[in-house]
């Protein structure tokens, strides 16, 4: 009993003293009281099933949207159908409630804000789940030889349109075929194919379903999770004694061709008894990382870092690494202010060689043993930094000078204790409560954060206890914000101030977080370049309305759904399978969308198919001496060009944008497609993988910076070496002060350009506060552009050998103009394009920006006058504003309202459709003419045939009547010139609309020119001793054409050889050189003999290129005559000796005789030609040989066959044909006489009948 009177004192004492701590305010002195636990809030339930009937066992569950917890309220009901839920506080606010019954064939889900206290009473009817009639079919195949997977499982993942959770499974059978069955869901589901062995990588699409379909078909594909087939070896041995060194680890990183041009990591395994690391990989290109075993003496270790390119055979590679062989001892020892300090630690860095992208190094990281002592190697001859620390001490920096390895180092380093671990502190004491209510709010978030004035930072995260309160201790500083949030609600405490040794009390009250509001529905169309739908391309949006929505599927036309609300959202494509290391087979033109409100159609995203990347490969040489640069800094940047526009290369300083634009022309402006970042090995050799355009940047120590663009549409697998230009000694400088406009120094930063490398940055440096800077550079020409956030100028600076001292860069300041552009209503106008000009000045702008989403712009301009022009569209107005009096320091703020339009401007060009005019007419009248034919306006075109109407009335029925110049137009019968036009009727209801208008043109008829018809020779290969032959459509007088005929280069004794009736001639010549390109060229001044000028603008001219050999086949003139009984005669003229062939187009060839020296000729007998017929012919040196004198070749016509008048036939033909005619009338004229005979036979007949029947003495008839 005394034992137990004992206990319940204590326990009472134990209380007593309890409350004094609650009650009597020990933090602040003041009275409060806690409420007890509680406040739950009450759901009851009565679930029924449609039929009215209670649902036994139903599950409950309720959670809060923005809780924090991982934490959800559940009860079931009884038998009839009742069930009450407790919502405790981690669960208030808006909430979810879903109810399901025991088989999950019923299920319903809605949402309900929950208060605290509340007393809520639901009647839910349990509807059945939506039906699975959807048919989800395929064929699961693996992605390297396309066999069937077997047995691997496929399972289907997501909500259906009632939130109801789908999770469905399908083994494949042995020809890979999986049938899977899920309910309508107007989001996505998940479609993942399972591997059957762990080497395989699962595979995973996203697929969006068709609200009328109702099954579907898909392929899905398993690909090997090591495609590594390409085995290495790695060893590494001292460049110095050439001896194998001992690793601990190798290790490759990089880009792998087979993953899709993704990353790619392997830790190399090492081999026991030879020590090298050995492994597969896949092509690709790699960093090695390798580290030795560490040196138990000296305690260090070193690494190794440099680069491979993996090919489709093994590679071996023995690599070596500088080491240091001489190295020097330091002992040291580390205290703190009562004694040693143990187990601090010490690290150094040190380079091998020039520390480039490939290099050697000793990294040390030890710890002191207990006593503070270490004992490690640097190396001798060189300066060490070494780094020294320990938690809650200041870190010490101590720099050892050089020494040889006969002078060790002895150290005593005594660390100090740090601000932090001495910093002072104070105490909050915070309560949060339902802002609507005044209840207590436990489990709530808090988190502080600040930055005190020596740039330390500090926070602090808490969350209430039970009863609504948190009590803690903190650093004592000034909190910008102390931020809670909870499930109910959210709130944020402004600039809390915690001074040390005192308590900050505090009460939040929370503003409730709104119910979820109802998503809209927006729609993307994805296409590719040209303007094809893309289907299947999964894609994701951030911020997501949810989890369940987060991810959308294009389907069949290229159509993908999302969901949300009016705001700010990026859309991406999503890389396929479950690897973060496959990249998207697309790349989107942009990810940022502003989706409006009510939902709506976003219009059309282009993609770019990332597949068939190409190689891009070659040497990095030293442009002076042709040596190769290894390991220098390679970059590959592919992208689909745009039209227009530069890239925004530099966001620090709006002022560097154009400056670092203007360096970056080559590449232009366009879609980044794909990044491939790599170097050059030893032996200079790099690769980069890309697409359509690459632009390619290089960089290494003690070189230019090169760039340059390889065009792959174009390119014809040759390879691309990049020559860098070495960097001159830095034998010269630049010392000088940046100073503000009253010549005070002020910081800012300075960009370097030496002229005769204009497009690459040599240096840039930022200037401290007193403004001085001192450059090392070697004696060239620069462009220096320097500035600060708002002041900007440049200079250009000869630097010769004594450098120059005491230069002074002055600072320009700067304005802010910025504005807002809206309509007429207030609203904002996004995506407006606004330019600022100088005042009066119609130049190009001097800067031009969109307005963003809320239709804000802004520019940077120096003092002076300004206006600036807002582009309107077909439905608002263009603007143009003055601002005057822009002092450079005064900032000025725009509201810009575009008005709605009511007009247009009528505008186009006339041109003819031939003649003179043909490209503009100018000096013609336009007249503008309404629906009832009024004129409304007319004009003239000017000099480039434009004309313009402005401020039309929109409006339907209108045309236009253009009258030609009268210079230029037609006014009589047979004469020549420009017709009047009249359009047809159109409408007007867009800001521009601009006409085409062609006048048609009536030919002279008689042009007076002439043309050049043939000239030889032409092409390559042509002969030494060939002559030149030309051919003119009229006669040329001889002297004209040899005054206004050139050969360059210069060819000697030219010789003209004329046709006899001078419309062709033939020019010999010494030899030409031999494989050389010439120009031959006649002036336009030359006329023919009629006077008619050479048709075309300017001179005629054409090239041709020699061979190596003579012995041209060189025949100069050619006549032909026919005679009357065709007989047909061939003269021609050429070099002597030759074997001359005339080739007549459908009777063969017949071979000329040379009569005399270079005269030939022959005849053809009547017999082989017809009557009246046209033939073509040409010379050559064989039988049916090719055309070898094309300016010699033409065409004859035979005689007109002659008609019969007696005498002799012409020829034996003649003959037979007369003959042939005469037998047929011989013919005719017996046929007539027979029948004459036979006439008087019957005649006689008759006669002879009628007598005799009447016998003599008979009656006379």
């Amino acid at each position: 009993m005394r034992s137990w009177s004992m206990v319940k004192a204590v326990s009472a004492l134990s209380l007593i003293v309890l409350s004094s701590l609650m009650m009597g305010g020990i933090l602040s002195g003041e009275e409060r009281a806690f409420p007890p636990p509680g406040h739950w809030a009450k759901v009851f339930f009565n679930v029924t099933f449609e039929d009215d009937s209670p649902v036994d066992g139903a599950l409950i569950e309720i959670k809060a949207y923005h809780s924090s917890m991982m934490y959800t309220e559940t009860g079931v009901t009884n038998s009839a159908g009742k069930a009450m839920v407790n919502v405790t506080g981690v669960n208030w606010g808006p909430c979810w409630i879903q109810v399901k019954d025991s088989s999950e064939d019923h299920f319903i889900r809605f949402d309900r804000f929950i208060s605290p206290d509340e007393v809520i009473y639901l009647d839910i009817v349990l509807p059945e789940h939506l039906p699975y009639d959807r048919y989800i079919n395929g064929t699961l195949r693996y992605l390297n030889n396309g066999l069937p997977v077997s047995g691997s499982i496929v399972r289907i993942q997501g909500e259906d349109s009632m939130g109801r959770a789908v999770d469905e499974t399908d083994t494949t059978d042995g020809s890979g075929q999986f049938h899977l069955t899920v309910p309508y869901s107007a989001s996505v589901y998940s479609l993942t194919a399972l591997p059957p062995v762990p080497t395989i990588d699962s595979s995973e699409i996203v697929i969006q379903l068709d609200p009328a379909s109702k099954e579907y078909f898909y392929e899905l594909y398993l690909r090997p999770t090591l495609v590594r087939t390409v085995p290495i070896s790695i060893g590494v041995y001292n460049s110095s004694t050439m001896k194998n060194m001992t690793g601990s680890s190798c290790r490759i990183d990089g880009t792998a061709v087979d993953k899709d041009m993704s990353r790619d990591y392997v830790n190399l395994g090492k081999d026991p008894v030879s020590g090298r690391f050995e492994g597969d990989v896949m092509k690709g290109s790699y960093n090695l990382q390798w580290e030795s075993v560490e040196d138990t003496h000296w305690n260090i270790s070193y690494y190794l870092n440099t680069y491979i390119y993996v090919n489709d055979t093994p590679l071996n590679m023995d690599i070596p690494m500088d080491t240091i062989e001489d190295l020097r001892g330091v002992r040291l020892e580390i205290w703190k202010d009562s004694g040693p300090l143990g187990y601090c630690h010490v690290d150094y860095y040190h380079t091998i060689g020039s520390e480039g992208e490939s290099y050697t190094s000793i990294n040390m990281m030890q710890t002191a043993d207990s006593s503070g002592r270490l004992f490690f190697g640097i190396p001798a001859g060189e300066e060490i930094r070494l780094s020294v620390w320990y938690y809650g001490y200041r870190e010490r920096e101590i720099v050892i000078p050089p020494g040889t390895s006969s002078e060790p180092v002895e150290l005593n380093v005594t660390l100090e204790k740090s601000s932090a671990s001495t910093f002072p502190m104070g105490n909050i004491s915070l309560k949060v409560i339902d802002g609507l209510t005044g209840i207590p709010v436990p489990r709530a978030s808090i988190s502080a954060s600040a930055w005190d004035e020596e740039g330390s930072y500090h926070s602090y995260f808490r969350s209430t206890n039970e009863f609504g309160y948190s009590n803690g201790t903190l650093d004592a500083v000034t909190y910008s914000s102390v931020d809670v949030k909870h499930s109910l609600g959210y709130a944020s405490a402004k600039n809390v101030t915690i001074a040390e040794g005192e308590t900050t009390v505090l009460t939040v009250a929370l503003e409730r977080w709104e119910m979820p509001e109802s998503l809209d529905t927006y729609i993307l169309h994805l296409a590719d370049p040209e303007g094809n739908p893309v289907s299947g391309v999964p894609m994701r949006i951030s911020p997501s309305p949810s989890s369940a929505l987060s991810r959308s599927c294009s389907d069949s036309t290229g159509r993908i759904v999302f969901h949300g609300k009016e705001g700010e959202y990026n859309i991406h494509v999503e890389a396929p399978g479950d690897h973060w290391f496959y990249s998207p087979r697309w790349q989107e033109e942009r990810t940022t969308f502003h989706f409006p409100a009510g939902g709506g159609d976003l219009g059309t995203l282009t993609l770019y198919p990332l597949d068939g990347m190409e190689a891009v490969e070659g040497s990095v040489l030293d442009s002076s001496t042709m040596d190769p640069v290894p390991f220098a800094n390679i970059h590959g940047e592919s992208f689909h060009p745009l039209e227009g526009g530069t890239r925004d290369m530099c966001r620090e300083y709006p002022w560097a944008v154009e400056f670092f634009s203007d360096m970056a022309q080559d590449r232009g402006p366009g879609i980044t497609l794909f990044t491939d970042h790599t170097h050059s090995v030893a032996d200079g050799y790099y690769r980069v993988w890309g697409k359509e355009k690459v632009y390619i940047r290089c960089s290494t120590e003690g070189y230019f910076p090169y760039q340059g663009l390889v065009d792959l549409t174009t390119r014809a697998g040759d390879t691309n070496n990049i020559l860098l230009d070495p960097i001159p000694p830095a034998t010269s400088h630049i010392v000088g002060m940046i100073q503000d406009e009253n010549g005070n120094p002020i910081p800012g930063t300075i960009y370097l350009i030496e002229q005769d490398h204009p497009d690459n940055l040599f240096d840039a440096l930022d200037v401290g506060e007193n403004g001085t800077f001192d450059i090392r550079l070697h004696p060239a020409s620069y462009r220096i552009i320097y500035g600060n956030e708002t002041l900007h100028n440049e200079t250009l600076l000869e630097v010769n050998e004594s450098g120059i001292e005491d230069l002074i860069l002055p600072l320009i300041p700067y304005s802010y103009i910025n504005g807002t552009v809206t309509n007429g209503s207030g609203a904002p106008l996004p995506g407006f394009n606004v330019s600022l000009y100088p005042a009066g000045e119609a130049v190009p702008p001097i800067d031009s920006r969109q307005t963003d989403g809320n239709g804000n712009f802004s520019f940077l301009a120096r003092s002076g006058d300004y206006r600036i022009e807002v582009n309107g569209t077909d439905q608002y107005l263009d603007l143009s504003l003055n601002i005057p009096g822009v002092t450079g320091w005064n900032d000025i703020h725009l509201d810009v309202v575009l008005y709605n339009r009511t007009s247009g401007n009528v505008e186009g060009v006339v041109r003819g459709d031939g003649g003179p005019l043909e490209v503009a007419v100018p000096n013609a009248s336009v007249m503008l003419r309404n629906s009832t034919g009024g004129i409304l306006a007319e004009t003239m075109t000017d000099s480039l045939g434009h004309f313009v109407f402005n401020n039309v009335q929109f409006g339907s029925g209108y045309y236009i009547i253009v009258e030609p110049p009268s210079d230029w137009k037609k006014t009589t019968e047979g004469g020549h010139g420009y017709l009047n036009l009249t359009t047809d009727r159109f409408d007007l209801h867009t800001r521009v609309l601009f006409l085409d208008l062609v006048l048609e043109y009536i030919e002279p008829p008689l042009p007076g020119f002439f043309n050049v018809t043939l000239h030889s020779p032409v092409g390559t290969g042509v002969l030494l001793d060939e002559p030149v032959r030309l051919s003119f459509s009229d006669a040329v007088n001889s002297s004209y054409l040899e005054g206004n005929l050139s050969v360059s280069p210069l060819v000697g004794n030219l010789t003209f050889r004329w046709n006899g009736d001078g419309t062709g001639v033939v020019i010999d010549h010494d030899d030409f050189r031999k494989n050389t390109t010439y120009t031959v060229t006649i002036s336009g001044l030359l006329t023919s003999s009629s006077g008619k000028l050479l048709w075309g603008e300017g001179d005629f001219s054409w090239n041709f290129t020699t061979g190596d050999e003579t012995g041209a086949w060189n025949l100069i003139t050619a006549t032909v005559e026919t005679l009357s009984d065709r007989t047909t005669f061939f003269n021609a003229t050429g070099d002597p000796g030759l074997t001359v062939h005339v080739v007549i187009e459908g009777k063969g060839s017949y071979m000329l005789v040379e009569a005399g020296a270079g005269i030939y000729s022959v005849e053809i007998p009547p017999g082989d030609l017809e009557w009246d017929t046209e033939y073509f012919y040409h010379f050559s040196d064989v039988i049916d040989g090719p055309d070898l004198a094309p300016d010699l070749a033409g065409s004859f016509r035979t005689a007109a066959r002659p008609s019969v008048q007696g005498g002799d036939d012409d020829d034996d033909d003649t003959s037979k044909e007369d003959e042939s005619s005469d037998a047929w009338k011989i013919v005719l004229f017996v046929i007539l006489v027979l029948l004459i005979l036979a006439v008087l036979t019957a005649i006689l007949v008759l006669l002879a009948a009628r007598s005799g029947k009447g016998g003599y003495g008979g009656e006379e008839e």
